[in-house]
């Protein structure tokens, strides 16, 4: 007896054949579309990444301009001022440390206030993202400081010439109708008008017999008390002697340079305020 032979349809017996052949398409197949969604996913992970960067980048940004440049940009504007004569502040910042006492202020370089500066946030940004820019305003200080010191010096060695040739006292804090000169309060109003470039003026302004109080612009109190015949006599050489040392010492063509500086630093600042992105990486990013 002959066995029957069992038939598969041709379909299935090309199956069987090329069935390995078709294993590795399928495996290539899957082994394409894992690679395709890694590749896609790496993309996509990359893209996340940047627009974090940039978030970051943007809010760092944002930090150093109100922090550090809106900060160094009041400040410039109120140094200008006051380089200018103009302004609330002085050149001189005057100390008596006890006012029972009658004698001269201690002079001292004027302090210009920067209120909301972040030490932090402006040695980042001068390492890492605006050297260049921010350099115009360390040079800047560094100028400014070493003029304040110069015309400090200027103020003591003056007022020291000055106490020599007075037999006045020194002022009361709480008493100004006595007699008495204040040369360092003198000197710090004349700054006023020498900054400027201009002859100093003064008034006089008292009802006491005999004696009357010297005035000069930016001062409220009286710089000086005595008769007025007195002091006429020594205060155009006490002018004299400022304006010939102030010329002599070219501290008014270093005040001109040094708002010269100043408009440098505002427009360095500007550079800060109007770019687009952020040079450099540091730590607030991330890196």
């Amino acid at each position: 007896m002959i066995a029957s032979v069992l038939s598969y349809p041709v379909w299935l017996e090309n199956l069987n054949h090329y069935s390995n052949l078709l294993l590795v398409v399928l495996t290539a197949a899957s082994v394409g579309t894992t690679i395709a969604y890694v590749v896609l996913t790496r993309k996509n992970l990359k893209e996340f990444q940047r627009s974090i960067r940039q978030e970051r980048a943007a809010k760092h940004l944002d930090d150093i301009r109100e922090h550090v440049v809106s900060p160094i940009h009041n400040w410039v504007e109120v140094v200008s001022q006051t380089l200018a004569g103009t302004g609330s502040y002085n050149l001189l910042r005057l100390e008596q440390l006890d006012s029972k006492v009658r004698k001269p202020f201690e002079i001292h370089p004027a302090a210009f206030p920067m209120a909301g500066f972040h030490a932090q946030l402006y040695s980042d940004a001068i390492q890492r993202h605006f050297p260049k820019e921010l350099a115009q305003y360390d040079s800047f200080r560094n100028a400014l400081n070493s003029l304040l010191d110069d015309v400090v010096e200027f103020a003591r060695t003056s007022c020291e010439s000055f106490w020599k040739t007075t037999k006045l006292a020194p002022p009361n804090v709480f008493d100004r109708t006595v007699p008495f000169v204040s040369f360092e309060e003198i000197v710090q109003a004349w700054l006023r008008f020498a900054v400027c470039g201009l002859r100093a003026e003064h008034y006089f302004q008292g009802a006491l017999p005999n004696r009357t109080g010297l005035f000069m612009q930016g001062n409220i109190n009286a710089l000086a008390n005595d008769s007025e015949e007195s002091i006429a006599v020594w205060l155009p050489d006490v002018f004299k002697l400022l304006d010939e040392r102030w010329k002599g010492e070219k501290l008014g063509s270093r005040v001109a340079r040094t708002l010269t500086d100043a408009e440098s630093v505002r427009v360095a600042l500007l550079d800060i305020q109007f770019a687009h992105n952020l040079r450099g990486e540091c730590k607030y990013l991330g890196y």
